[in-house]
This record gives C-alpha cells, sequence and structure tokens, in this order.
C-alpha cells in the first residue's frame, strides 16, 4: 500500500471513530444535577460517609512511599470512583485551608492539568464553610477543555476532622469557551488529625467527562490514566507538605 493510500486510510478511520463518539455521546443519558439551593448538606455528608466506608475495602492499584490508589464502583454513579489516601505533613487547618479555602488559588500547585478557575462564596460559619466554585482543566487535543461547575463545603464533622464535598449542580450559565462542561459527582476529601502537624486524606473523585467520551471509554480504557493521575497528584501534594 502507498503512503498516500495508507494515509487516506487512517485519516477515514479516524473519521468514522470520531463519529461513532459523537453518536455515542448523544446517547448518553443527562445526569439529574440539584440546583445549588436543592443540596442538603447534611444528606451529603451521609452519603460521602457511605462511600468512603465502601472505598475503603478496595484493592490497591497504584502504590508509592506514603500513597495508595484505588478504584472501585460505587451506587448512583454511571462512571468508576477513584480512591487516593495520603498524609500530609501539615495541621489539619493548614491542609482544609489548602483543599478547599484556598483551593483555586493552590490547585495548579498539584494537578498539572488546572488552567483557571474562580470561586464566590456561599455561607461561612464556625463548622461549615460553602462556596460555588467553576474550574477549566486541559484535556488532550482530540477532545475540548472540561469546565466543572460545583458546589464546595468544609464541614467540621469532629474536633480532629473536616469533610470537604464537592457535587456538580445544574446551572443556566454557558460553559466558558472552547470548553464541555463535565459531571463531578459527589466527591469528597476527609481530612483527619493524626497527629499536631500530620493530617490524613482520603480523597474520592468521581467525575464524568461527559462530551465525545463514551461511559465504557472512561471507564475501562482510561482508568490506568486516572490511576497515574491520581497518583501524581497525590504525590505533589506530598512534597508541598515537606516533614519538618
Amino acid at each position: 500500500m502507498s503512503g498516500h493510500a495508507l494515509a487516506a486510510v487512517v485519516t477515514m478511520v479516524m473519521i468514522a471513530l470520531l463519529v461513532g463518539l459523537a453518536l455515542a455521546a448523544r446517547r448518553r443519558r443527562k445526569p439529574q444535577l440539584p440546583r445549588l439551593v436543592d443540596i442538603d448538606p447534611q444528606a451529603l455528608r451521609e452519603r460521602l460517609e457511605g462511600d468512603l466506608e465502601l472505598s475503603a475495602r478496595w484493592p490497591a492499584s497504584r502504590e508509592a512511599p506514603g500513597v495508595r490508589v484505588s478504584s472501585g464502583w460505587l451506587p448512583e454513579r454511571p462512571v468508576r470512583a477513584y480512591r487516593s489516601d495520603v498524609v500530609l505533613e501539615g495541621s489539619l487547618q493548614e491542609v482544609v485551608r489548602f483543599l478547599a479555602d484556598d483551593q483555586i488559588a493552590r490547585l495548579g500547585d498539584w494537578n498539572r492539568e488546572f488552567r483557571h478557575g474562580e470561586i464566590s462564596p456561599l455561607s461561612d460559619s464556625p463548622r461549615h464553610r460553602s462556596w460555588l466554585a467553576r474550574v477549566s482543566y486541559a484535556t488532550p487535543p482530540i477532545m475540548r477543555n472540561r469546565e466543572y461547575l460545583y458546589y464546595l463545603s468544609a464541614e467540621h464533622v469532629r474536633d480532629d476532622q473536616v469533610l470537604i464535598a464537592y457535587w456538580s449542580v445544574e446551572d443556566d450559565r454557558a460553559p466558558w469557551p472552547g470548553h464541555h462542561r463535565a459531571i463531578l459527582y459527589p466527591t469528597v476529601h476527609r481530612c483527619t488529625r493524626v497527629e499536631a502537624d500530620r493530617t490524613r486524606v482520603e480523597h474520592i473523585l468521581v467525575n464524568d467527562l461527559g462530551g465525545a467520551v463514551p461511559v465504557g471509554v472512561q471507564n475501562h480504557l482510561f482508568r490506568g490514566a486516572f490511576l497515574t493521575a491520581n497518583l501524581r497528584d497525590s504525590q505533589a501534594q506530598q512534597r508541598l507538605f515537606p516533614a519538618r
């Protein structure tokens, strides 16, 4: 086969693949997301605590010094969930501020796909704070970049523990130009004091890339990439909290 003929075949295969992805994306069921005013913080906390208990049984898929990453399935989520466990050398207050209060300002320090974001405060009390966050992530060139619009909260469930909750919300505003709005299903960072300057972080990520990415492709072909990304993020967080 000549070079021109081979190039034509490759082009046709790529076009067929893209058309197939587009058709598959059309068949996706639109998720039922809450509007911001309908979120029940207590119900969300209880749901996430159940997810943390269930995911603690998953076998490790990736491990590195001080980091463990696993994946599995959670109720009422159509996409695979990923869990990472790490201990950071910082106080509970420092780690919660890093992951929640300063999330948009610090995301680029530990997540290399982060592009930009914005955050607006919703509530502020000694035991519970919440925000509306909007974040952009870069994706491979074949896909549009992803944008997430989500409710974010930090709740002191015990004196030595804070639950940071995330959940995409239904909203009328259009995505940023060049972006597809992806879905963040109930997601969590649970931060627990181990010692005065050591904090355990249990993280569950459940996100649906949507767009032209079929659910099956994300759940199976992208599994390794998600595991690697979660491991890399946890290791980056470790470097930001070195031993004192």
